[in-house]
């Protein structure tokens, strides 16, 4: 049975501190971590996702779990923000969104590619929560907006459990490691984020002419 001692929890059958403080379960339930995203997603002022919620996730459930609590959470608040856009209809979703996310995003209500989706939850540095309500108020089925921004949330949160995860072990270097390549990667996606979403939004309208 673990006793705590200060921040971390000690192991009385082996008598060594856990590396994770909340691993045993008894003071963090996992569902605590997943429930509690929805609801950041749903507000318009709060964010959906964080690098410190998912690295947190990783810290005290280990890689795997971590990635499966955050994925739960951010699932269910994403789809959760879709239904309330699609609840409130464009009138009012256009009053949550800011005009410069309007002005660039705002043809997604037009769109119900799976693609485009896909790469606008992958691409690091687009507003993902307001988006989901853009989406809400598009053609694009629920289960399928479920799915594929789901898939595309899933490299970003997956690295940023494994950073946790490692750190939790003290494996710092391969955290190094795989923050350089994961820094690497994401980067021309961020540079070219809204050339690539203009690309969409040009070839959407060039579609929509022919």
């Amino acid at each position: 049975m673990p006793q705590r001692t200060g921040s971390w929890s000690v192991s009385t059958s082996t008598g060594f501190p856990s590396n994770r403080p909340f691993a045993n379960g008894e003071s963090w339930h996992p569902s605590c971590s997943s429930l509690s995203r929805p609801f950041r997603s749903s507000l318009p002022p709060f964010p959906a996702r964080s690098p410190a919620s998912s690295g947190a996730g990783g810290y005290l459930f280990g890689e795997w779990l971590g990635l499966l609590y955050s994925t739960i959470g951010l699932t269910l608040g994403s789809v959760a923000a879709f239904g309330v856009g699609r609840w409130l209809g464009a009138h009012h979703v256009r009053t949550l969104v800011s005009q410069d996310t309007w002005d660039r995003m705002g043809f997604i209500i037009e769109a119900e590619r799976a693609i485009l989706c896909f790469i606008i939850y992958l691409i690091p540095g687009l507003p993902k929560d307001m988006v989901c309500y853009l989406f809400g108020i598009s053609p694009m089925p629920l289960w399928v907006f479920a799915l594929v921004s789901t898939l595309g949330r899933l490299p970003g949160t997956w690295v940023l459990s494994a950073q946790g995860a490692l750190t939790a072990t003290g494996n710092y270097l391969q955290v190094i490691l795989l923050t350089a390549i994961m820094v690497a990667a994401a980067l021309p996606l961020y540079y070219y984020r809204h050339r690539i979403v203009g690309w969409f939004r040009g070839r959407l309208k060039t579609e929509d002419r022919g």
